[in-house]
């Protein structure tokens, strides 16, 4: 399973005023500069965490993360034109048998997209609950 959350932080980002703004993105985690966090650690940022799509391989990721980044291209060019730095992760799911090959393809139009909202990318592995 392959995973695409949108992440996006920013020292002086208003994260209040931002979803007050764009009510539709509802995070599903927020947080502010100055609070205690996971681990607690304080926060030196304010951002959120939006789980764009889930997909069960990878083969249909690059085709999902151009149509939903162009869905939500008004809140990527917003965010870049407040300072705040928008990065895609594109998690994996790997299982815990001793041979597997755990990859995503993101084709060249997908990362055009990618690149004309100035969204950066990462790519995470996440162990499977199994």
């Amino acid at each position: 399973m392959t995973i695409v959350i949108w992440r996006a932080s920013g020292a002086s980002f208003d994260i209040d005023a931002f979803l007050r703004h764009f009510p539709a993105l509802s995070p599903d985690a927020t947080w502010r500069k100055g609070e205690i966090g996971v681990g607690g650690r304080v926060a030196t940022d304010s951002g959120f965490n939006k789980t764009l799509f889930e997909a069960a391989s990878s083969e249909v990721v690059s085709a999902q993360i151009e149509k939903v980044l162009w869905q939500w291209r008004d809140v990527a060019e917003t965010l870049v034109a407040l300072g705040v730095a928008p990065m895609l992760d594109v998690g994996l799911v790997v299982g815990g048998e001793r041979a597997f090959t755990a990859s995503v393809f993101i084709d060249a139009k997908a990362l055009q997209v990618l690149a004309t909202l100035k969204i950066g990318l990462t790519v995470s592995a996440y162990p499977s609950n199994d």
